[in-house]
């Protein structure tokens, strides 16, 4: 099981429309995260973590309710999600400072 510490500040709310977004890999004070979880809102998000964009067609799927954990640094800085269908999602952002296996 993966286990997520603390906390950085910076994360909230992210709106994931019908253009592809990305997460802030750092907080408020540049410090890097080294992990992320989004729970997915709202609406269903197709995602990648290799910083290239995913379509509505192509990415891994992440329905409302749906948590996505992100396990290093490199999944942070390579994530980018779209909407799925035709209604913008949210995605509610926590960034780590440490992840765990």
């Amino acid at each position: 099981m993966t286990h997520f510490e603390g906390p950085l500040s910076g994360g909230g709310d992210l709106t994931i429309g019908a253009a592809a977004v990305a997460l802030a890999n750092t907080d408020g004070d540049g410090v890097a995260a080294r992990g992320a979880t989004i729970q997915v809102q709202d609406a269903a998000v197709r995602w990648r973590v290799d910083r290239t964009d995913p379509t509505a067609t192509v990415g891994d799927d992440a329905e409302p309710g749906d948590t996505i954990q992100l396990t290093s640094r490199g999944d942070v800085r390579g994530f980018r999600a779209i909407r799925r269908d035709g209604a913008n999602a949210t995605g509610f952002v926590t960034l780590y400072a440490h992840v765990e296996d």
